[in-house]
Order: structure tokens, then sequence, then C-alpha cells
């Protein structure tokens, strides 16, 4: 459970950097429900985006395989390092995209920061992991820090989400390495 909790604060960072640089970005402050509506739909691309992963896996992959630590850590190492690599390079200038959020530009937005969730689903599917409870913690971190990145984004400001995006892709890559040396089998 710590790994899937772990994995979902992980995950749920990109969701929190896109957040917080929005809403230092932003002009306007948006009311409260308005930012969990936005929050919310963060929330179910990122929870809902494993199972793409979860179901290519169980399809193509034997569980249990001796190959599948292997396979898990490669998958949670490149997410985690790609999440370094966009928080290390050069911010670019950027104006607010959600001030007044329309439906394409939400789901774009959302879609966006969930898809290393739908690789997400090949470890916890090759891991055996209890995917219905890890899919419902990882939408409701993302909901939460979503929401609170919209809420403290003007007083914390857009760096704040790229250090966000530096520890989640630190934590990806140490569940990776912890499944690929645990000495207890899957």
């Amino acid at each position: 459970m710590l790994q899937t909790m772990v994995v979902a604060l992980s995950l749920s960072t990109d969701a929190f950097a896109v957040s917080v640089s929005e809403s230092a970005a932003s002009r306007r402050r948006l009311p409260a429900s308005r930012l969990a509506g936005i929050a919310l739909s963060f929330g179910l691309f990122e929870g809902l985006a494993p199972i793409i992963g979860y179901w290519l896996a169980s399809s193509f992959l034997t569980v249990g395989a001796p190959h599948n630590r292997l396979i898990a850590f490669v998958v949670l190492a490149l997410i985690g390092g790609r999440a370094i690599w966009r928080c290390l390079r050069a911010p670019t200038p950027r104006t607010a995209v959600i001030a007044s959020p329309g439906v394409v530009t939400l789901v774009a937005l959302a879609a966006a920061t969930s898809i290393d969730g739908g690789a997400i689903g090949v470890p916890l599917a090759l891991l055996g992991q209890n995917f219905i409870l890890s899919l419902l913690v990882i939408g409701a971190a993302t909901f939460l820090m979503a929401f609170v990145g919209f809420r403290l984004g003007r007083k914390i400001g857009d760096r704040a989400g790229r250090w966000a995006e530096l520890v989640g892709g630190v934590g990806l890559i140490a569940v990776g390495l912890n499944v690929l040396l645990r000495p207890t089998p899957l």
C-alpha cells in the first residue's frame, strides 16, 4: 500500500505543477466549486489512465514472469526520469490557459497530465497490485494535489510546481528500485 501511495503522489505532481502554474499565471481567482470541478477532471483522467497500461500488460505479459520486476523498474524509471527532466529544463514564459477553461481545454490539460498514468498500469498489472484500490488512490491523490495546487498557486508560485515534479520523479524511481531490488518473490 505504501508503494501505491508513493506512486499516486508521484503521478499527481504533474497535475499539481500544472495547477500551481495556471493559478500563478491567472489574472482572476476561480471559485472553490469551479476549482473542485477542474481538479475532479484531473483526478478522473489520472485515475482511469492506468487501465490502458494494465490491459496491455495483462494481455501480452505473464503475471509472475521473472522479467516483470525489470519491466516495472524500467517503466517507473522512465516516467520518473521524464518528470525530473521536465523539472530541470529551462522554464518557458507562459500565460494561463485555464483562467476560464472550456471543456476542450480542460480535457486536453487533464489528458496531458495523465499520460504517465497510462504507463503505470503496466507495473500494476505485472506486480499483482490491487488494481481498483490503486486507481482510487491515484485518482484521489491527483484530485487533492490539483485542488491544493490551484488554491496555493498564487502564493507559492510556479517554481514550487517544478520542485513537486522533481520530488515526484525521484519517488517513482525509488519505487522502481524497490520493486527491482526487493528480495521477496512476486
